[in-house]
């Protein structure tokens, strides 16, 4: 009988528990959705949003953006260089992340001077006329220290951290939400200044509020209204007047506005303006949960390739997915506020940021841009779009010195293959944006002009029509489980036989194709089965540059009969009303016409390296009202043939980057075949590698480090290095023992410890792992009761009296809190010592290590207090080595005279650990032992002097 009972009321107590914690997650302060949302009807005229898309200036707009991290650029002076690359590779946006720990050392102090100038920032996007999405969290996750919550709020552990009681449950905490609020009152009167709608030439349109906050997560009722409407009350509050926006870590219905009829138990939930989600959707072998020793053992050669079947699965339900929410997410742009564009790396992997960027292959991103287009998607932002340098100890433990995420462009500063594929794709979009800004899929729409199925299964990943000009895409994705290029398309239309075209498309490779468009002259294209990459108008006639060569190849379809000539060679086939035109060369110029009009179509077929280069320079209309009265369906200017091309239209300066001689070719109306070509003979000149020199050292001395009393409790340290904020790097430990015989120490801790024994070097070792739940996990919960390594201390090394064991603790950071995990506060330094040989109580404890409140910059310290005392000594050459016994700083320069804008690196090797400083940055954390896979360290060219 009462296991009858149980089985009856158990289940009735989970959903009334349930149903409990949904209604207090609901909150009760007294901001509703209605009351913070945007205001339409004031500023409305400047930025507002359909279902389809936004709207800047009553324009619809699809924003193709890049995710920038500016504390991941010190040398702020770069900053430009950087940003100036994401318009080259066709973006017209970018997202930042802003640390509230980099700007905020202490309590109180905040500083926005230097590489920290948020307003220069914010200028320079307006005057390289990018919109600006702006994350000031609090809380941005972005693989920081503690996710950018400062060290003085984690050190108070009153204060739950994201209102976090444990990694599932939450309780609203009034302490917490203030000092976030303190961090708002700082920075949003900057992003204020620079709002579109409180400056003519703002480049601030959207603000995002918190980070990958979930409202379930697992099922499980987590996520607290309040916290919500507490942090979009005070940006409101402080002139906040854009679209709030906000970002699930998948699409989860987190925080959708919703009707003020729509209750639960009669409380109202809270909705921010425009719902967001992120996508990430393949991860190399490096990051699959597995043992660190199947890690070690990993080969590159192993990596397996990454499998469609996750594309198809993460992404081709979206749309359907999203707008089944309801409520703002079916009547508001699809946004993706973080697109996958590339993954971290490790501690501990084999495989760097080049194997890392293979696994994906040139053409990913590209493909995924384009999927998420069949999928209605007009708001993405590629995460990352260059990763930038983990500089000092601002990374956390799931990311070493290099944050390269083997994105677009790589952190040597270069744009990368994927980028210059991504290119093309965006190149597509904004030739034809006005129609792409507003689709249906063609499943609901009345009429289509055709529909088509495939000869190869997996080949269309979509098909959309426009509510401008009826203009129709296709998807064209190859995915093809034989791997098979060429597919037979058919295409059925109401009232016509069928017909049949094709096209050839390598595997995992991806375009769109344009159909049922009318160019300016011309025929009318019934379906290109070949990309057109970039459309404009030269001599009042349209032109378009395509692909047709061995990589993609296919045919167009127009309506009527047609005329052709060129150096292309086109081939005309009829097919009842149709022509259809194929190119027998996969390069050169061809003039198509209506036949008998003296108005041609022009088309410029390209290959290889000239798509490679292919840059054509688009501007959007908002930003046109401060440079020229010019159009902007049109590109200004359409370059290739040179490795690099920047082109500011407010100076009307070209910048021109180039590897070897060549030719600089841009479309122009005065020249034969509409081609200028200019010939370049003067290459990058690479500078020689400089000459090092080492010039003095220091020896780390025990003696004369700040030591002060530790309490402990047993075998337990009472307090952590958070407790003192010794957070940058390393933190020092001394225990004084009496010992004459062999004795044995387990010592347990986070992450890297270096031991030794009255001054002489015992051994270390490494705690740290990739898996979940184990000693020094990378992200959740720790272990705390595992890790323990054995020491055993011979003799010959201890003493009469007292002995000292000095344990130097590196930190690899603070776990970073993400999604519901409540980990920011995992202990760090030594957690526990035993001793069989020496009683716990016959232990006397020491703790030494840097305040990083007291510094100006809180990630640019060893951790290690200074000292001073200098030896001289004389090592010279391109390459030296440096004998390492004992911990000891080695002071050396090199000089450097070079014009050219090349990357320059630090390489290292040696079973060493070692922390670099460059001019006073601390730029490098090097890890010998396979404990992490870096060598080489970039050294930024806004830091590189004359004299280093």
């Amino acid at each position: 009988m009462f296991w009858w009972l149980v089985i009856i009321l158990l289940p009735v107590a989970v959903v009334v528990g349930y149903i409990l914690l949904v209604h207090r997650n609901m909150g009760s302060l007294p901001y509703t959705t209605e009351e913070l949302a945007f205001d339409h009807d004031t500023f409305g005229h400047l930025i507002s949003w359909t279902k389809h898309s936004i709207l800047i200036h009553g324009k619809p707009t699809v924003l193709v953006s890049g995710e920038f991290h500016y504390w991941r650029v010190p040398d702020h002076t770069r900053w430009r260089q950087v940003l100036s690359q994401y318009k080259e590779a066709g973006l017209n946006c970018i997202r930042i992340y802003f640390s509230w720990s980099y700007h905020s050392p202490d309590k109180g102090i905040y500083d926005f001077t230097g590489n920290r100038d948020l307003d220069h920032l914010l200028t320079l996007c307006e005057e390289l006329q990018m919109f600006v999405l702006v994350a000031p969290g609090p809380y941005i996750c972005a693989e920081t220290q503690a996710g950018g919550i400062p060290s003085w709020v984690l050190r108070n552990r009153d204060i739950r951290i994201r209102h976090s009681v444990n990694s599932f449950f939450k309780s609203y905490d009034d302490q917490y939400n203030e000092h976030c609020k303190e961090w708002f009152e700082h920075i949003c009167p900057i992003f204020a200044m620079h709002q579109i709608t409180t400056k003519s030439n703002g480049c601030v349109i959207g603000f995002q509020i918190e980070n990958e906050n979930f409202e379930t997560y697992l099922n499980i009722p987590t996520g607290l209204h309040d916290d919500m409407r507490f942090l979009c009350k005070v940006v409101r509050d402080l002139q906040i007047t854009v679209p709030l926006f906000t970002n699930d870590a998948w699409e989860n219905a987190s925080f959708i506005t919703r009707s003020s009829d729509h209750h639960f138990f009669g409380k109202q939930g809270f909705g921010v303006d425009l719902y967001g989600f992120d996508k990430y959707l393949c991860f190399g072998p490096n990051s699959n949960p597995v043992s660190l020793e199947k890690i070690a053992k990993n080969k590159g050669d192993e990596w397996p390739e990454w499998e469609p079947k996750t594309i198809i699965k993460g992404l081709d339900n979206t749309e359907q997915k999203v707008r089944g929410f309801g409520g703002g997410a079916a009547q508001s742009p699809i946004m993706i506020p973080e697109l996958q564009g590339g993954w971290f790396n490790h501690y501990t992997c084999k495989e760097g940021y080049d194997k890392v960027y293979d696994f994906y292959g040139e053409h990913y991103t590209r493909l995924i841009f384009e999927t998420s287009l069949a999928q209605g998607v007009t708001i993405m932002n590629f995460y990352m779009f260059y990763g930038g340098t983990n500089w000092g100890t601002l990374g956390d433990p799931d990311v070493y010195t290099s944050y390269d995420y083997s994105a677009c462009i790589r952190e040597y500063g270069h744009l990368s293959g994927r980028a210059r594929q991504l290119r093309l794709s965006i190149s597509c979009v904004r030739s034809f944006m006005k129609y792409f800004a507003q689709t249906e899929p063609i499943k609901t729409v009345i009429r289509p002009a055709f529909k088509i199925t495939s000869s190869l299964d997996t080949f269309i990943s979509g098909h959309r029509k426009s509510l401008v000009e009826n203009v129709e895409f296709v998807f064209f994705r190859n995915f093809n489980k034989l791997k098979r290029q060429a597919c037979t398309l058919t295409l059925g239309r109401v009232g016509k036989e069928p017909v049949q075209l094709i096209t050839k498309l390598g595997y995992k490779r991806s375009f769109i194709g344009i159909g049922s468009y009318t160019p300016k002259t011309g025929p009318r294209l019934l379906l290109a089965t070949i990309p057109i990459y970039v459309k404009t108008t030269l001599n009042d006639e349209e032109l378009w540059v395509v692909q047709c060569d061995d990589e993609i190849s296919g045919q167009l379809a127009f309506y009527g009969p047609v005329e052709t000539k060129g150096s292309l060679e086109p081939l005309v086939r009829v097919d009842g009303d149709l022509s259809i035109v194929s190119f027998a060369k996969s390069s050169g110029f061809c003039r198509i016409a209506v036949a008998g009009s003296e108005k041609h179509l022009n088309i410029l077929a390209l290959t290889g390296d000239d798509l490679y280069t292919l840059h054509p320079t688009f501007e959007e209309d908002y930003w046109y009202k401060f440079t020229t009265k010019q159009t902007t369906e049109d590109p200004l200017h359409v370059f290739w043939g040179v490795y690099q091309t920047q082109f500011d239209p407010k100076t009307k300066n070209l910048e021109i980057g180039q590897l070897q001689q060549s030719h600089l070719y841009q479309l122009d109306p005065k020249s034969e075949n509409l081609v200028q070509s200019l010939a370049l003979q003067e290459p990058l000149q690479i500078a020689e590698d400089p000459t090092l020199s080492f010039h003095s050292k220091t020896e780390l001395d025990f003696s004369l480090v700040p030591w002060q009393r530790l309490s402990v409790q047993k075998t337990r340290p009472l307090q952590n290095t958070i407790d003192y904020s010794f957070l940058s790097g390393h933190v020092l430990y001394k225990l004084v023992f009496e010992s004459e015989k062999e004795t044995v120490f387990r010592i347990n801790l986070r992450h890297r410890g270096t031991v030794f024994v009255n001054s002489k070097l015992l051994g270390g070792h490494l705690t740290y792992s990739l898996e979940l739940y184990k000693p020094g996990s990378k992200a959740g919960p720790d272990k705390l009761s595992g890790g323990h390594h054995k020491y055993v201390i011979p003799q010959e090394m201890l003493r009469k009296g007292e002995n000292e064991l000095v344990v130097i603790v590196e930190s690899f950071g603070l776990n970073r809190c993400p999604f519901t995990i409540n980990d920011s506060r995992n202990p760090r330094g030594i957690i526990e010592v035993k001793s069989d040989s020496v009683p716990h109580n016959k232990i006397q404890w020491f703790i030494a290590g840097v305040d990083i409140r007291t510094l100006s910059m809180p990630f640019n310290h060893t951790g290690i207090p200074d000292q001073e005392h200098k030896t001289a000594i004389q090592e010279e050459g391109k390459a030296v080595k440096i004998p390492v016994e004992n911990p000891v700083w080695y002071d050396g320069s090199f000089e450097y005279h070079s014009e050219t804008k090349a990357p320059l690196r630090l390489h290292l090797e040696g079973n060493a650990t070692a922390y670099v400083f460059f001019n006073g940055f601390l730029l490098a954390r090097y890890y010998g032992y396979q404990e992490g896979p870096q060598r080489d360290f970039l050294l930024p060219e806004g830091f590189i002097l004359q004299k280093n």
